[in-house]
C-alpha cells in the first residue's frame, strides 16, 4: 500500500536526526560539535521547521474559519506556540539584528540571550519538552482513534496528529528522555519541528474536494524545504557575519586585552571548566577581569555592556573553554585558532589556557592566526 509506505518514510524522516547524530557523536566528533552551533544548518533547520508548522496551522485555521464556521483555537495555539518556539531559537533575532539583550538577560539566563527557555529550569525545561510530545504526538491522536473522543475532538475543534507519525513521536521521547549523546536536546528540538510541521501541514492540506498529497510527497517535500532553508540561512548568516579589516582589527585588539588579563597573576583560570567569561568571573570571584586590560577598552568606546558582560560584536558572549584541544564550541567562520581548532570569532572570543605559570596546570593565552597555517 503506497499509503502505508509513504508514513513509514515519514517516521524515517523525523527519526533520521537521532541516527545522524548518534553516528556523528561516534565517529566523527569535530563535525557534530560544529553542527550544533549556533546559527549552523541544525538550529536553523529547527527554526524553519517550526516556521513551516506554524504556517500550516494559520492555513489549517483559515479553512476551519471559512468552511466549518468554527473558531479555531486550537490550530491557532498551535501557530503561536510554533512561532514561539522558532523565534526562540534564534533568540529573538539578538545576533541577526546586533542588538544586546536587557540585563536581565545578560545576568540571569546562562547563555546570555534573550529567549525565556534557557532561564527556566533545567528539569522544567524536560519535563516540558516530554510532556508536548507525548501529549500531542502521542496521547492524543491514540485519543482520536476512540471515536467517541474522536467526536469530542470534532466538536470543540482539536485538530490531532495523524496516528501513523505515533512511533516518531515516541522514539523522539525516547531519544530525548535517554540523553545518551551530548546536546541531546538540540536534535530532540529538530524531530520534534519535523513532526509537528509533516503533522500539521497534512491536515491543513487534507480537503475533501482535491486530491491530498500522499505522505512520503509531504514528509519529503517539507523536511527538504526546512533543510535547505537551513543551509541557505546559515550561509546568510556566514556573510552577515562576515569580517572586515576595520572589525578584525577591533578583534585582535580585544584578543590581546584578554590575554594580558588572563596572563595577570590576580586571575587564576580552571581546567575543566568552561564559561562564559561573565559566568566564570562571577562564579569564581575573579573580579580583576572587570578591572583589567579588557575593561580599560570602554575608554576607547568599546561599549558598557560589552565591557561589563563580557561580549563580543552581535552581542555573543565570550567564552572560557574548557580544556586544550577540546573541539566544544569550535566555529568554522573563526579568523583565529587554537591549534588546527578555531579559537575565537569577532563576537565569539574564545580565550584558550596553556600553562604559562602554574595554576592547576594552565594558565595564559597563546594565540595564533588562521592564516599562519596553524
Amino acid at each position: 500500500d503506497v499509503q502505508y509506505l509513504g508514513w513509514i518514510l515519514a517516521n524515517l524522516l523525523i527519526v533520521a536526526p537521532a541516527v545522524i547524530a548518534t553516528w556523528l557523536q561516534a565517529s566523527a566528533g569535530d563535525l557534530y560539535y560544529r553542527i550544533i552551533q549556533e546559527d549552523h544548518w541544525m538550529e536553523w533547520s529547527t527554526v524553519w521547521a517550526f516556521l513551516l508548522a506554524a504556517l500550516g496551522a494559520v492555513v489549517g485555521a483559515r479553512r476551519q474559519w471559512r468552511e466549518y464556521k468554527r473558531l479555531p483555537w486550537f490550530l491557532a495555539c498551535l501557530a503561536l506556540f510554533s512561532f514561539l518556539i522558532a523565534m526562540e531559537e534564534i533568540s529573538w533575532g539578538q545576533r541577526l539584528l546586533n542588538f544586546t539583550p536587557p540585563e536581565y538577560f545578560l545576568t540571569d539566563n546562562f547563555q546570555q540571550e534573550l529567549n525565556v527557555h534557557n532561564i527556566i529550569a533545567s528539569d522544567l525545561r524536560q519535563i516540558g519538552f516530554l510532556v508536548v510530545v507525548i501529549g500531542y504526538g502521542v496521547m492524543l491522536p491514540l485519543g482520536g482513534l476512540l471515536r467517541p473522543v474522536g467526536r469530542l475532538y470534532e466538536r470543540l475543534g482539536i485538530v490531532a496528529p495523524p496516528a501513523s507519525l505515533i512511533p516518531a513521536f515516541a522514539s523522539t521521547a525516547v531519544f530525548y528522555d535517554a540523553y545518551a549523546i551530548e546536546f541531546t536536546g538540540e536534535w530532540a528540538e529538530l524531530m520534534l519541528g519535523l513532526g509537528m510541521c509533516i503533522a500539521i501541514g497534512w491536515q491543513a492540506l487534507r480537503r475533501p474536494d482535491i486530491a491530498t498529497p500522499r505522505p512520503a510527497q509531504l514528509s519529503v517535500l517539507l523536511t527538504g524545504a526546512a533543510i535547505l532553508l537551513g543551509f541557505a540561512s546559515m550561509l546568510a548568516t556566514n556573510l552577515l557575519y562576515s569580517h572586515s579589516e576595520t572589525s578584525l582589527r577591533a578583534a585582535e585588539i580585544e584578543i590581546q586585552a584578554l590575554k594580558a588579563d588572563f596572563q595577570h597573576e590576580h586571575v587564576r583560570t580552571r581546567c575543566g571548566v568552561h564559561k562564559r567569561l561573565y559566568t566564570f568571573r562571577v562564579e569564581y570571584g575573579q573580579s580583576y577581569l572587570s578591572e583589567g586590560t579588557f575593561a580599560g577598552l570602554e575608554d576607547g568606546g568599546l561599549d558598557d555592556k560589552r565591557v561589563r558582560f563580557f561580549l563580543g560584536s552581535f552581542s555573543i558572549p565570550l567564552r572560557h573553554p574548557h580544556e586544550d584541544g577540546d573541539p566544544y564550541h569550535p566555529n568554522p567562520s573563526s579568523p583565529w585558532r587554537w591549534g588546527s581548532m578555531p579559537l575565537c570569532q569577532i563576537g565569539d572570543l574564545s580565550i584558550k589556557a596553556e600553562s604559562a605559570h602554574q595554576d592547576d596546570g594552565c594558565l595564559g593565552t597563546v594565540l595564533r592566526r588562521c592564516d599562519d597555517g596553524v
